[in-house]
């Protein structure tokens, strides 16, 4: 059951950050808290991955990564907590 916390998104399938492809692919979005941002990084550069980092800085929303699994789904870490967001 999705919670006032949670978002479930679909889309057509489209070309997106990360090379996402909307509506084809899994596409798991976790939040991070800004000061673990950084570490997480670099403990996924240690393992291998080369994360696409994005800024939403401009607008308030923070940063975000994002990599692809062994499977090819997207995995997104994002400091924007978006239960404000969520909240009617």
């Amino acid at each position: 059951m999705a919670d006032t916390q949670t978002r479930i998104g679909l889309w057509r399938p489209q070309l997106g950050i990360a090379n996402g492809r909307g509506g084809l692919h899994v596409h798991y979005a976790l939040h991070i808290d800004e000061g673990d941002f950084d570490g997480a990084l670099a403990m996924l550069r240690d393992h291998g991955y080369d994360p696409e980092i994005v800024s939403f800085d401009d607008n308030g929303r923070g940063r975000s990564f994002y990599v692809s699994d062994p499977d090819g789904n997207v995995v997104e870490c994002w400091t924007w907590d978006v239960k404000g967001h969520l909240t009617p």
